[in-house]
């Protein structure tokens, strides 16, 4: 929890919308690109599973 910013650990999913901007449709369709643990990318989607 808290900010973003170069040197420290990350804990998170990076997703292929925007939950506060995007349509309810889209975000319900949202697929994930990288989850990243403890500043480790420990899943990243292959381009053919994507979107």
């Amino acid at each position: 929890m808290g900010s973003i910013e170069f040197g420290k650990i990350a804990n998170m999913t990076v997703f292929d919308c925007d939950f506060l901007h995007d349509d309810i449709e889209k975000v319900a369709q949202a697929n994930i690109i990288a989850t990243i643990v403890d500043g480790e990318e420990v899943f990243k989607a292959d381009d053919d599973t994507q979107g």
